[in-house]
């Protein structure tokens, strides 16, 4: 490709532009906290309740469209509950199923800009022992320009039981933070 008075080597987006595909925006998924709470139950064990944000960041070129985002979501039994709930439900459309489903698309005048953080949907966890199955989550998301993005967080029922008695054994913000950064699989922001 001539540039200047130079000849340099064609980048990747300007060959696909020139065979009619545009450059495509990756989209990225973090979590925000909110305030993480132990609540005392007398004669049980403590309960810990926080929420998780599940946010997406655009980054690269060009507006995103159709996002979509799709979980399915178990809790680890007990008194343990796993909920979710939507911020922003004008700009979204979608269906739930058997209490732990969910899918949602983005309404058709919805787009992002390069550089865009949106949280579609949110967490509520309430975790306390006993623990009797797996923390499960599966949650994929996308555009319409993109491959499908899954993640996924497992943990099992002693493995939850273990990170619990950590986080009561050290009781700090350090060790809230490791707690839920064990049961999201990563986060953004710090509880407030």
């Amino acid at each position: 490709m001539r540039a200047g008075s130079d000849f340099l080597p064609v980048p990747h987006a300007v060959l696909a532009g020139m065979f009619g595909r545009r450059p495509q925006a990756d989209i990225l998924h973090m979590w925000a906290c909110g305030a993480f709470q132990v609540i005392p139950i007398i004669g049980t064990p403590q309960a810990i309740t926080f929420t998780a944000g599940f946010l997406l960041s655009t980054h690269g070129p060009g507006l995103v469209r159709d996002l979509f985002v799709t979980a399915e979501l178990a809790a680890p039994g007990g008194a343990s509950e796993l909920k979710y709930g939507f911020k922003d439900a004008q700009n979204w459309t979608g269906s739930r199923a058997l209490g732990y489903r969910f899918s949602i698309v983005s309404n058709d005048a919805f787009k992002l800009a390069p550089g865009a953080i949106i949280e579609p949907v949110f967490l509520s966890f309430r975790l306390q022992p006993p623990f009797q199955s797996a923390l499960h989550l599966i949650i994929s998301y996308g555009h319409r320009d993109s491959p499908t993005t899954l993640t996924e967080v497992l943990i099992a029922p002693g493995e939850l039981q273990t990170k619990y008695d950590l986080y009561f054994a050290d009781r700090t913000t350090e060790a809230e933070m490791e707690f839920m950064t064990a049961v999201t699989g990563g986060l953004l922001t710090a509880p407030d």
